[in-house]
């Protein structure tokens, strides 16, 4: 875990051209090309082209750390989708569940790993000026998130806080997938323990549509 300085701030990877940006490089080609036989050929080499350029941008070891994946637009788009409009009380009070995520992966990042040989990613951070407090996302690639971690104090939110409230952490892990593969629970529960320690609570959250 890097640590954490006062005017840690999130870092952008380079800008990669949108898929918009893509499709103009796609129309201005065609009709810049020269009719007949040759043009099909053309096409077909600019097709294949666009496609290995997307799928190398979505390729998760092109990821160094969390931050570069949370600045990726397609992962916040599912990220977005993911969580929809529900609220939960993590890092603050009520907030969307959206939010409280990409303030957790948002700050001091991790490197992104491969879980072992399997075709899973982890990727960890914890949240700016307030470093207990920790998220991680295990994800096949930024369209296809499988589950969420966050660690979190509940107890610092009852009405008095209890002292020594953050000597308490919890896990949350929070999946669309019913039953969660017991692997992607197993993953996250290690790593919560070898950022914070031992756990008061471990609990699973099923997210559904909303």
């Amino acid at each position: 875990m890097a640590a954490m300085r006062r005017n840690d701030k999130p870092t952008r990877h380079a800008k990669e051209p949108t898929v918009l940006q893509r499709l103009q490089t796609a129309a201005t080609f065609q009709r810049n090309a020269s009719p007949g036989r040759g043009m099909k050929r053309q096409l077909s080499l600019l097709v294949l082209a666009l496609a290995s350029f997307t799928a190398a941008a979505k390729d998760p070891a092109s990821f160094r750390d969390t931050n570069q994946l949370v600045w990726d637009k397609t992962f916040a788009a599912s990220l977005t989708a993911f969580f929809g409009r529900m609220h939960a009380t993590y890092y603050w009070h009520g907030g969307l569940l959206s939010d409280q995520m990409v303030a957790g992966l948002g700050g001091p990042p991790d490197a992104v790993v491969r879980i072992g040989s399997s075709p899973l990613f982890l990727a960890s951070a914890c949240r700016a000026h307030s470093c207990m407090e920790k998220a991680a996302v295990i994800f096949k690639d930024p369209e296809h998130l499988i589950a969420f971690g966050v660690v979190h104090y509940p107890s610092c939110f009852d009405k008095p806080a209890k002292p020594g409230c953050s000597d308490h952490p919890s896990l949350s892990v929070l999946t669309r997938a019913s039953p969660l593969d017991p692997e992607v629970r197993e993953t996250l529960v290690d790593w919560a323990k070898g950022q914070v320690g031992e756990l008061d609570k471990v609990e699973v959250r099923l997210i559904r549509s909303r």
